[in-house]
């Protein structure tokens, strides 16, 4: 497999059906309090930022971007994602789990495994609330694995042309998209899983990208949004059959997104939120989209973040 650098922490990928403890020298979390304000649950939107290189997950109330609580005990908490009801669930990479969140709750309602793999992004698909998780690594690639009803056992999808799948996201039509990771191509490669399908099939993007590293991506509400830290922009693709054809460049200034993005649809108003480095400096930033240009805001609360997911409190 080809190596990947997934920025300023070093991922453990190591015999993933072992999963020993203090993998790549971070000894396992100590369980701790999770610091939570009295009025996170009643915020109306919250952004939660993953901290792996801390082991925290911090809450930022939206749109002030105010630090409003931290979860802890995680063991390398990569990426986060959203369900309709508000619920957030925290890939925790190391431990190879899901825990799943109430809106502003410090405590995990459900704790969902993929043993024998290392889970590193996820996706609720909107139409059914089946959950995705993608694994880098495992025995001996990674997978896509899918739980029906973000519960219980996964279903795990593989395609043999891939060593393994980093991000993972569902179209607002139920359909599955993961990058895959393949140790013979420096293209960035896209894989689908149609819905009500059983067999993963590979898209094809033109222009095609070829990037050293496997970033990010995520349905935006109309196309499949992928990341790019150079030039620093977001791609938009529309996915037709196995094709995707690039429609749109949104252009990041001051900074270049360097691991995860969110964009949240509000009426007729998107706004996006990546994570962004400029000058060694890592932020959350706040961007009109798909117009990017310079950032509206720049959070610094969070030390280190990586992954971002916003959840909007449901009645």
């Amino acid at each position: 497999m080809k190596g990947f650098d997934f920025g300023r922490f070093a991922l453990c990928v190591c015999a993933a059906a072992a999963m020993p403890a203090g993998c790549g020298g971070s000894p396992p979390p100590t369980p701790a309090y999770s610091r939570i304000s009295d009025q996170a649950a009643s915020r109306d939107v919250l952004l939660y930022v993953t901290d792996p290189n801390d082991n925290l997950v911090y809450m930022l109330s939206l749109p002030t971007g105010k630090l409003v609580g931290k979860l802890t005990g995680f063991n390398q908490p990569l990426t986060d994602c959203s369900d309709a009801a508000g619920n957030v669930y925290i890939v925790d990479s190391q431990d190879g789990q899901v825990r799943a969140y109430k809106h502003g709750a410090k405590s995990a309602f459900r704790v969902l495994s993929v043993r024998g793999y290392i889970p590193t992004g996820c996706s609720v698909d909107p139409t059914t609330g089946n959950l995705a998780v993608a694994s880098c690594c495992g025995s001996p690639n990674g997978s896509l694995a899918v739980f029906k009803n973000a519960r219980g056992s996964p279903k795990y999808y593989v395609h043999s042309e891939y060593d393994g799948y980093w991000y993972c996201t569902y179209d607002g039509s139920g359909n599955l998209f993961a990058n895959a990771i393949s140790s013979v191509s420096s293209n960035f490669n896209v894989v689908e899983l149609p819905k009500g399908k059983n067999r993963l099939i590979s898209v094809k993007l033109q222009p095609p990208l070829t990037v050293d590293q496997a970033p990010s991506l995520a349905w935006d509400g109309s196309a499949l949004a992928i990341a790019s830290d150079s030039p620093a922009a977001i791609y938009q693709y529309a996915i037709n059959g196995t094709r995707g054809v690039r429609t749109h460049t949104t252009k990041i200034l001051g900074g270049r997104p360097f691991d995860m993005f969110y964009v949240l649809a509000s009426g007729k108003t998107r706004t996006l939120y990546a994570t962004i480095i400029e000058n060694s400096i890592v932020s959350v930033g706040v961007y009109k989209y798909p117009n990017g240009g310079k950032a509206l805001q720049r959070l610094y609360d969070v030390v280190d973040p990586f992954g971002v997911t916003v959840s909007t409190r449901t009645p």
